[in-house]
């Protein structure tokens, strides 16, 4: 097959791996119980299972993205779902806790290099003009796949125990490498190493201050922060309000567990499906509309669930999760299309490391304030703190683009 044929098996061999690598790793923490049962681990240990591959990651990305850029986005796509196999592997055949802690360590520092480098190999093999729906799609699959992962990895669970869900982690990785060698031609790969700047210099002769040059280009620009801000706080406000729920609605509801999940369901639907109409319409209208529309969405959803909370049934549940996953869904699609999409080539492995990196600060501090909240009852307050940092946030994107860029996104910059 001629290398212009399979350039066109990319982007659905990326989304796909998006979603099987998302299902496999969502629901990690349904085997922390029987993790702690068999290798006799204290509380502590147990919360290092976790604490370990979320550091890794966080610590690793920025590093990450600046790799991916310098030795080509394939490339360290393939190499870094190889070694979370690797990683996969070694959690699979853990004889004690702090053995598992390090080869958790060694999922996340890999998961940052696939996350830093599967955007952006995402648009770079999406067709001209078309990179908005090539990243609407990526961030459909990742949430499809989210939302599939509890059930699968469940019934992993259940019929082989906790070392099987690694083992199938691995057989995952391997999967996506192999589908990565069968499609992705050898001259995309040549052409992204021509493209892109040299990697980081090992000659001793060129100095401290060289090397910190350097590493100062995985630092994002001004316009990239303005950016980068407005998704940690948009992330903050989604991830406490979603933490909050999640630990008080099936009780506010009296739901049984299935009912309780079919809500949870509806979310993620809406998560998924928004993702990809977003990407497409980002090509259409530009990406800085549909964040602006998405964030208002988001906060339309979270005000209703707010104003609704004292007399909640679960038919107004479902309908206003289903809205605050659409605008989530549509926000994180349009965000990739601004940071990675608007990338040039050479920077799209650090502005996609960037902006994961964002959302899971964000995230990690929105859960982090709603644990400070006293009570449940104070779950009205959260939603609506919620809604308005969304707001400010959109108010923020606003007067930070007033200039003819926010109104079509024809012709914009292209992100530092």
């Amino acid at each position: 097959m001629s290398s212009g044929a399979r350039i066109r098996f990319v982007l659905p061999s990326v989304v796909l791996g998006a979603g099987l690598t998302a299902a496999s790793t969502s629901a990690m923490n349904l085997v922390l119980p029987d993790l702690r049962r068999d290798l006799a681990a204290s509380s502590a240990q147990t919360a290092w299972f976790v604490v370990a591959f979320l550091v890794a990651l966080i610590a690793v990305l920025p590093l990450a993205g600046r790799i991916a850029d310098a030795r080509g986005h394939a490339s360290v796509y393939l190499c870094g779902f190889a070694a979370y196999a690797v990683g996969s592997l070694l959690c699979a055949g853990a004889p004690g806790p702090w053995f598992l802690v390090v080869a958790r360590g060694t999922q996340g520092a890999s998961a940052a290099f696939i996350i830093a480098a599967t955007p952006a190999l995402a648009a770079a093999s999406a067709r001209a003009g078309a990179e908005g729906s090539a990243l609407g799609w990526l961030s459909s699959a990742t949430y499809a796949g989210m939302a599939a992962g509890p059930a699968l990895v469940s019934r992993v669970l259940q019929s082989g125990g906790w070392r099987a869900t690694f083992l199938a982690s691995a057989v995952v990785s391997a999967v996506v490498v192999s589908a990565g060698f069968l499609s992705i031609p050898s001259e995309l790969i040549r052409r992204e190493r021509q493209q892109h700047p040299p990697p980081l210099s090992h000659h001793r002769w060129r100095g401290f201050r060289a090397r910190i040059r350097e590493l100062a280009a995985a630092l994002p620009g001004p316009e990239t922060r303005s950016t980068l801000l407005v998704s940690l706080a948009v992330h903050a406000a989604l991830g406490g309000c979603i933490f909050m729920l999640s630990l008080v609605l099936k009780d506010r509801l009296q739901l049984a567990a299935h009912a309780s999940g079919a809500l949870w369901t509806a979310h993620a639907s809406g998560l998924a499906g928004a993702a990809a109409l977003a990407g497409m319409a980002s090509d259409r209208i530009g990406p800085r509309r549909v964040s602006l529309l998405a964030m208002m969405v988001m906060a339309t959803g979270m005000m209703g669930l707010g104003q609704a909370w004292s007399r909640l049934v679960p038919w107004q549940a479902g309908l206003w999760l289903v809205l605050v996953g659409a605008g989530a869904g549509a926000f994180a699609a349009a965000t990739s299309g601004i940071l990675v999409g608007e990338a040039r080539p050479q920077s799209r492995g650090v502005a996609g490391s960037w902006l994961a990196l964002s959302r899971n600060a964000g995230t990690c501090c929105g859960i982090g304030l709603a644990t400070a909240i006293p009570s449940p009852t104070a779950m009205q307050h959260s939603l609506a703190a919620g809604a308005l940092l969304v707001l400010f946030a959109s108010v923020a994107t606003l007067l930070r683009n007033r200039h003819p860029v926010l109104l079509g996104d024809v012709g914009a910059e292209k992100v530092s």
